[in-house]
């Protein structure tokens, strides 16, 4: 696994090529201009590998749901996010039928390609809407390209709603990386690095901790707790993890 882990990384070089090509675009600009408009600096900063963040490690166990009393497990956190609601919400609206992807209230991504209801890359709208139902509230200080805003509306969402890592640009200072995998529980939220080049890929919610492995609920590929954090880290992904009862809110 190592080894192939190892060959997976060096071809992304060669995967990644239209996104290193953009940044050869706007690096060009700075030469020719000495320096960028807002708009084109926020698509550099979307597009650059994300490394100033250390990614979080795999130590400590996770408390089980289970082993908790029901009041604390539906209890509010202090900063308003309930976690328990947004795990409810992510097990509603796994599935990838037209019905269930809950399109009616949020049709953006849905509309944008032409109607269809499940050929797109949902993972990160997914989790947005989950965090939403949980009581996250929107950032709007900013346009749709700026990492400090969140938000959703019919017309044109952030890029941090529906974009893996435009999300992790946004999260990584709202609610910070975790430093270790116990950290982590029912409601939180990991994002993941597939090939370790610094380029959020996927985002995922946890939403039950069950002997003390954390279960994950996702889309595209849609998954109801098939897979689990460990699993990531056993893959030899960069996990980043968000306690969002820590986030700004």
């Amino acid at each position: 696994m190592k080894y192939i882990v190892e060959f997976v990384k060096f071809m992304d070089l060669y995967e990644n090529f239209d996104q290193n090509e953009k940044i050869k675009k706007l690096g060009n600009q700075v030469n020719l201009h000495g320096e960028l408009d807002s708009s084109d600096y926020e698509q550099l900063i979307e597009l650059m590998p994300a490394e100033d963040t250390s990614p979080t490690k795999k130590m400590g166990v996770p408390i089980n749901d289970e082993d908790l009393p029901e009041n604390e497990v539906k209890s509010l956190s202090t900063n308003g996010y309930d976690g328990f609601a947004a795990r409810e919400y992510a097990r509603e609206w796994v599935s990838n039928s037209e019905i269930l992807r809950n399109n009616k209230q949020f049709g953006y991504y849905s509309d944008y390609n032409g109607g269809c209801y499940s050929c797109w890359k949902d993972c990160t709208n997914y989790v947005s809407q989950a965090l939403m139902a949980g009581g996250m509230i929107y950032y709007e200080n900013g346009g749709k390209r700026d990492s400090t805003a969140w938000w959703y509306n019919s017309s044109a969402p952030s890029f941090t709603w529906g974009a893996a890592q435009n999300f992790y640009l946004h999260w990584r200072d709202r609610a910070g990386v975790v430093k270790a995998s116990g950290d982590l529980g029912r409601g939180d939220v990991v994002s993941t690095d597939f090939y370790g080049d610094g380029s959020i890929d996927h985002t995922a919610m946890i939403t039950v901790v069950r002997n003390a492995e954390q279960y994950l609920s996702q889309h595209s590929i849609d998954k109801k707790e098939v897979s689990t954090v460990g699993d990531w880290f056993d893959a030899g992904y960069d996990v980043y993890g968000y306690e969002m009862d820590k986030a700004d809110n």
